[in-house]
């Protein structure tokens, strides 16, 4: 859930698949209300996704027909792709894919192409960020977004944190300090 001028945006991305990447099934569902008048201003849309024996199926939330195809090459599955990021090969490639929580909002009818580009030498813009523990960062733009953002992994692989255009940042956070950031916002709380 996020916040953003009186709008409430819910976002819910759930998949699971085989670790071959074989087998994949991923469910977004993303739904915004206005809280100035949430009884009439709720609207909600979802995708699913399912690769199974070479073949791939999307289906939004307002078809009952999915759009099924083949796998091209480099595709990776989207539930896959944030935890093998900090794995990639150091150099710049093209990949494609069929969901991400990034763009959950999407309804799209066709793969995603995604841009991947090591950023050696960037450190993070926030606050909060250690510098004294290097971190691997890796720029990632989707094809049609005009967007990019920026992937911060520690040394072990796990993610530090992203930063986004307009001086966004998502930071790690368990549950309780989430539960304490955002006490006087109902809405918000998990």
């Amino acid at each position: 859930r996020f916040l953003v001028e009186k709008q409430l945006n819910e976002l819910t991305y759930s998949w699971d698949g085989s670790p071959d990447l074989k087998k994949f099934h991923s469910r977004s569902a993303f739904a915004n209300t206005d809280l100035r008048d949430p009884e009439n201003a709720r609207q909600a849309w979802g995708m699913q996704t399912t690769f199974n024996n070479d073949r791939i199926a999307l289906t939004p939330s307002a078809s009952s027909k999915p759009f099924n195809f083949a796998p091209p090459p480099k595709y990776i599955p989207g539930g896959w792709l944030p935890f093998l990021l900090a794995k990639l090969p150091n150099h710049p490639m093209i990949l494609r894919t069929d969901s991400f929580m990034d763009l959950a909002y999407a309804q799209p009818t066709d793969l995603f192409t995604v841009t991947i580009r090591p950023q050696p030498d960037t450190s993070r813009d926030t606050d909060d960020a250690d510098s004294s523990q290097p971190l691997h960062c890796v720029q990632i733009e989707f094809s049609g977004t005009g967007e990019t953002s920026r992937w911060f992994f520690r040394p072990d692989g796990t993610l530090d944190g992203i930063d986004y255009s307009q001086a966004q940042h998502l930071a790690r956070r368990d549950e309780k300090e989430i539960s304490t950031d955002f006490s006087r916002t109902p809405q918000l709380i998990p």
